[in-house]
């Protein structure tokens, strides 16, 4: 077993920012040759690509980047400036098929035996009609939340001998979510559908995954929290969503990823 982490993740003197959790969850690390970094939602002009540009600047010994295609990936790792003696893997990760994030997770278990951090930064935003997942789950709740979820407690062995950190990206839009949302996940099979409440609903799931897997394996020396990365304009999560919808809800975006958030 690692030795155990530091609980806080940031000093209290200054808020926590994107940075710091990308830096933080490699740290302490007495074997830093053996670190194993997981970042989901790897694509062009994605938060997950600015996230992997953070992590392989603390030169893991092994990163791995997953995405729904295998294409989203290449353009990416073309642009990393990869140190020597930090391997990347690229991982095919549907979300939005339960059975393809169990081939994803048991792919995984065969590269490493421990893995010291996931963020998790793949999700859809206010898809503009009632969609489902290859499981009939509606999409929002599928791919944002459900699909983390279960990777990750496909993986959960992994986690623990890594001492691990999960980072969930979550959204200050969970203050939004629905009074009983979990009674009908289906919005009345998409009649009662509203693009943004399924958004909301599926970032507060982020926060109590976090808290969930705190409250069972803390113990064990697992840490996991989640952030608000902001509204940026220029991410693909975000290309779809005009900027007045933000504004309406009282979010003024960001031209372009800055770096900070803050904790949900």
């Amino acid at each position: 077993m690692r030795p155990a982490r530091p609980s806080r993740i940031t000093s209290p003197e200054r808020p926590v920012s994107y940075i710091d959790c990308c830096e933080q969850t490699l740290r302490p690390n007495t074997r830093p040759t053996e670190t194993i970094v997981i970042v989901t939602g790897v694509s062009p002009n994605s938060i997950g690509a600015d996230t992997a540009r953070a992590i392989v600047a603390q030169r893991p010994a092994q990163l791995i980047l997953a995405s729904k295609t295998e294409s989203n990936l290449h353009g990416v790792i073309k642009s990393l400036q990869i140190p020597e003696g930090t391997t990347v893997r690229p991982l095919v990760l549907n979300l939005g098929s339960l059975d393809a994030v169990r081939k994803a997770a048991f792919e995984v278990s065969g590269w490493t035996k421990a893995i010291d951090a996931a963020i998790f930064t793949a999700g859809v935003m206010a898809v503009p009609e009632y969609t489902t997942s290859e499981d009939g789950i509606e999409l929002h709740f599928a791919v944002n939340h459900l699909g983390h979820f279960l990777f990750a407690n496909l993986l959960v062995d992994k986690l623990l001998a890594g001492n691990a950190t999960v980072v969930n990206y979550s959204s200050e839009a969970h203050k939004r979510a629905s009074p009983g949302f979990l009674d009908d996940l289906t919005y009345d099979n998409g009649k009662g559908y509203d693009k943004w409440a399924a958004y909301d609903n599926s970032k507060l799931c982020n926060i109590a995954f976090s808290v969930g897997l705190v409250q069972h394996f803390g113990r064990e020396n697992l840490r996991s929290f989640a952030i608000d990365p902001g509204v940026i304009l220029a991410s693909a999560l975000t290309r779809s969503v005009p900027p007045e919808d933000f504004v309406s809800k009282g979010q003024v975006p960001s031209p372009s990823f800055s770096g900070l958030g803050d904790l949900c």
